[in-house]
Formats: C-alpha cells, sequence, structure tokens
C-alpha cells in the first residue's frame, strides 16, 4: 500500500508541474540481426513500438534512454542502460544445442559531457549491464557486460545524428552462454569448450533521427561488431569475426 501511494505521488508531482514535457506515440520498425554475435545466420523482424519523449528538470527520458543530472556536476549525468537480443533457433555451428531465449540487459551508466557546443556534443561513456533470459516463465541470470564508448551527437537542419565507438567487454558466464560447448553437445566437429572472461570485440554504430512536421518521427542505425582478437576466438561456434544489426523505425506521435 505505502508504495502505491508513494507511486501515486510521484506520478502526480509529473502531471500538476508545469516544468515538464512529454510526447508518446507509436511505431513500427524493421530490424535486421545475427542469431548470435559471431553466427553466420541472419534474421529479419518487423514490430510495433512505443514512442516517448519526456523532460522534467534534469531528467531525460527519450530514445537514449533515462538520464538524470548526477551530483550536480555540470557534464556528468547518470543514465539507466539498456539492450538485449532476440530469441533465436540453434542453426549452423550450433545444431544440436539449447535454442536462445530472449536476453534483456539493464544496468547503470556513467557519462561525462567532454564537449558540448551549440547543436554538438561528445562525450564518454560508462555502463555496466547485468544480463538476463527469460522464456517468459522464468528469468535466468547470464552474466555481465560493460560497452566503455566514445559518442558524438550533432544535430544539422533537423536531423539528429548519433555515432559511437568503444570496446566490448563480458565476463566468462555470458561468453559460456554464448560460445561454451557442454559436454553433452559436443560432436565429432565441435569440441567441448569452456569460455573466459575479456575482450568480447569492437562496436561502432551511427544512427539518425528526424522530425517530420509534428507527428511523425523517423530514425534508422547501424551497427558494427569486429571479433578479431576476441578471448572466444578459439570456440567452435565463433563462425564469423565480424556482425552486422541494422534497423529503420517510423513513428506517428500523439499531439
Amino acid at each position: 500500500m505505502l508504495k502505491k501511494i508513494i507511486l501515486f505521488i510521484l506520478v502526480s508531482s509529473f502531471l500538476f508541474s508545469e516544468d515538464y514535457t512529454l510526447e508518446y506515440g507509436i511505431g513500427t520498425g524493421v530490424l535486421s540481426y545475427p542469431n548470435y554475435i559471431g553466427s553466420n545466420s541472419q534474421s529479419i523482424l518487423v514490430f510495433p513500438h512505443p514512442f516517448i519523449s519526456f523532460k522534467y528538470k534534469d531528467l531525460t527520458i527519450d530514445k537514449n534512454g533515462i538520464r538524470q543530472k548526477l551530483f550536480n556536476i555540470d557534464g556528468l549525468r547518470a543514465k539507466l542502460s539498456a539492450g538485449g537480443m532476440l530469441p533465436s533457433k540453434s542453426t549452423g555451428a550450433r545444431e544440436g544445442m539449447k535454442d536462445f531465449d530472449v536476453t534483456f540487459e539493464l544496468g547503470p551508466t556513467i557519462e561525462y559531457m567532454i564537449y558540448n557546443q551549440d547543436n554538438f556534443n561528445f562525450y564518454f561513456s560508462l555502463p555496466l549491464r547485468g544480463v538476463f533470459s527469460t522464456d517468459f516463465k522464468s528469468i535466468d541470470y547470464v552474466g555481465i557486460i560493460s560497452d566503455p564508448k566514445l559518442a558524438l551527437n550533432w544535430n544539422i537542419n533537423g536531423y539528429d545524428f548519433d555515432l559511437t565507438t568503444g570496446p566490448v567487454f563480458a565476463n566468462s558466464q555470458y561468453h559460456e552462454y554464448y560460445y561454451g560447448v557442454a559436454t553433452e553437445y559436443t560432436t565429432p566437429l565441435r569440441s567441448y569448450y569452456k569460455a573466459k572472461s575479456g575482450y568480447s570485440g569492437y562496436a561502432t554504430s551511427f544512427g539518425f533521427s528526424k522530425r517530420i512536421d509534428s507527428s511523425f518521427w523517423v530514425g534508422a542505425y547501424i551497427k558494427y561488431y569486429d571479433l578479431h582478437g576476441v578471448v572466444y576466438d578459439d570456440s567452435p561456434l565463433l563462425e564469423n569475426n565480424h556482425a552486422l544489426f541494422s534497423g529503420f523505425s517510423i513513428a506517428y506521435i500523439f499531439n
């Protein structure tokens, strides 16, 4: 009961405040993605999604996540970071192994603004996310992942561009989930493999978005992983030394 009262007070403070801005809508996206990073199999998914843009004082919720100014230090802010992978069937090098459930990543990120001028900013991002898998009946812990990066954001004539680049690291449990081979899954062509912690690849992404009039939002992105030198490069499940994600979305915003 106390939690409901606190939630009601927080929501009411937003609704009756004149300091917040809120936009919401619904959209459709198309995503091309590998079954797992390092897989030769690529899938395409069309899906609906919500559009939310909210700002209240130093709190911002938009396509870049949930961000809050931290410690009243200019340029330093905290952010809730999220990610994940879609479910996939075991094919190719994973033929006969357990299929992948949906995985989701959630954890804090610290961002420091290095340069901010007009419509251009340059910042460093340091996230740490827990990874979990679910079949929607139960949730299992998969591991920990971190992808520190440098990021650029600039706006030109209403087009919002984002560029990020940096290494990826994960613990042994995370790598074991994707690249480990247990004894019961060994074959003459697939040997036993125990993964370890460390370097998980180098990721670079580029995206853009634009508001069209006041009712529509469009966006697209591409993300490339270079897997040369990863700690699991001797796993029999690593089919490729790169991975590519890409997507496009359009959303209608209610006025």
